[in-house]
């Protein structure tokens, strides 16, 4: 016969701490608000279960919201490398960066994610927040080179060229098949300020720009094509 006293201590006993357990614990301390015990609780949960998506995603918010943009960043990418084409990763990852004032990655984030979606109103408008952030620091004109590089080929360029969008079209296919590729980003400039509403111009703009090394103007050209293109679809 089993004494009385065990009895209860048998079922005083916690519950045995399964993947399912500290899954569900975690999802309670989530509900509750309680990041930091619900980040202990998925993390605990992912040493087990180390492929499951949903929950590096879960760990990250709660590690964001109890203010450790460290751990959050780790668990994101944990997640990421899991699923590199979830849009609503990289939302997140976007939400994060910018917390973190790591704003080009931020900007490529939100990017990313109107890439895979096409319509996120979340990333448009929080990417045309950071842009006009961006701008109205160090404004981007694009009668301006973005780089010392453009300066000299600029004086170069026949007024005419710039006048006339098929002699433009012809020049840059022409400097392209020679190899030029300060040529090909400074009329692919102009361009783009025959007609800035179209997308496909920033984006042609952004190649050229990678082309002679100048990444961070082609990744806020690529930002750009992609709010622009947001709303051409509104």
């Amino acid at each position: 016969m089993v004494p009385k006293f065990m009895a209860l201590r048998r079922g005083n006993a916690p519950a045995p701490k399964t993947p399912a357990n500290l899954r569900a614990a975690g999802d309670n301390a989530r509900d509750s608000r309680q990041w930091g015990e619900a980040a202990k609780l998925y993390r605990a949960y992912l040493r087990r279960r180390p492929a499951d998506f949903e929950i590096w995603v879960q760990c990250g918010h709660s590690e964001k919201e109890s203010g450790d943009f460290s751990a959050a960043l780790d668990c994101y990418l944990g997640a990421q490398a899991l699923r590199s084409d979830d849009p609503d990763l990289h939302l997140q990852l976007g939400h994060l960066y910018k917390l973190m004032d790591r704003e080009d990655e931020a900007i490529a984030s939100y990017q990313k994610c109107l890439e895979l979606t096409g319509n996120s109103e979340d990333a448009a408008r929080e990417l045309a927040s950071l842009l006009r952030a961006v701008d109205a620091r160090e404004p981007m004109h694009l009668e301006e080179a973005p780089s010392a590089e453009f300066i000299a080929p600029a004086f170069q360029v026949p007024t005419d060229v710039l006048m006339s969008e098929d002699e433009l079209r012809t020049r840059i296919e022409a400097e392209r098949h020679a190899g030029d590729s300060l040529a090909v980003a400074l009329l692919t400039r102009a361009h783009v300020r025959l007609s800035p509403s179209d997308p496909a111009r920033w984006r042609a703009l952004a190649e050229a720009l990678e082309a002679i090394g100048d990444a961070s103007q082609a990744q806020r050209c690529r930002a750009i094509a992609a709010a622009v293109g947001l709303r051409r679809l509104a």
